[in-house]
C-alpha cells in the first residue's frame, strides 16, 4: 500500500504532527516509553494521533500498535524496577490503601494489551474520518464544557453542604441541650 501525504490533524493532535513526521514510529515508542516509564508526556494522545496517521494510509496500524504495546510494557516494567529496588517496601506497606498489592503487579501486560488495543482501534477508525469526526466533536464542544461545569459545580455544592451541613444540626443541637434557645 503507497505511503500517503499525512493528514492534518485537528485540535491538539495538530501539535503532536511535527514530532509524528519528523520521528514517525520512533516517536510513538518513545513517547509511550517515557509516559509509562513515569514522565508526564502526551502518550495517548500520540497514540491516537499515530493511529490517525494509520487511519489515513501514512503510517501502518500494525506496526504503531506493535510499538505502543512494547514501548508500554518496557516503560512500565522499567517504572516497576524502580520501585521494585528501591520502594518495593512502600508498595507492601502503602499499597493496600490503594488496592494494589503484589499480586496484581502481574496484571502489567494485560493492561498494556487493553490500553494500546483501544487507543489505536479509536484513532485508527477514526483517522479515515478525521475531519467530519472533529467537525461533530467541535459543534458539541461548549455543550460538553456547559455539562461538565454543571456537573463540577454540583459536586462542589454537593460537597459543601454535606461539610458544612453536620456542624450546623450540631452547633442547633448544643443550643438546645444548654437552653440557649427558647422553644
Amino acid at each position: 500500500m503507497p505511503v500517503s501525504a499525512p493528514p492534518e490533524l485537528p485540535g491538539v493532535l495538530a501539535s503532536l504532527a511535527p514530532i509524528l513526521n519528523s520521528y514517525g514510529y520512533l516517536a510513538v515508542g518513545g513517547v509511550l516509553f517515557l509516559e509509562d516509564f513515569g514522565i508526564p508526556v502526551p502518550g495517548e494522545t500520540i497514540l491516537i494521533a499515530a493511529a490517525v496517521y494509520a487511519g489515513a494510509g501514512s503510517l501502518n496500524i500494525a506496526v504503531v500498535a506493535g510499538i505502543a504495546l512494547l514501548a508500554a510494557v518496557a516503560g512500565d516494567n522499567v517504572g516497576f524496577a524502580i520501585g521494585h529496588l528501591g520502594g518495593r517496601r512502600l508498595v507492601e506497606r502503602f499499597g493496600r490503601y490503594v488496592h494494589l498489592t503484589p499480586a496484581r503487579l502481574v496484571f502489567n501486560t494485560l493492561g498494556a494489551v487493553l490500553w494500546v488495543g483501544v487507543w489505536a482501534s479509536l484513532g485508527y477508525l477514526t483517522g479515515t474520518n478525521i475531519g467530519p469526526v472533529y467537525e461533530e466533536i467541535s459543534r458539541y464542544q461548549r455543550y460538553a464544557v456547559i455539562a461538565l461545569a454543571a456537573l463540577l459545580l454540583a459536586l462542589l455544592a454537593r460537597r459543601l453542604t454535606r461539610h458544612h451541613g453536620p456542624r450546623r444540626r450540631a452547633h442547633r443541637s448544643t443550643d438546645d441541650d444548654t437552653g440557649g434557645n427558647p422553644p
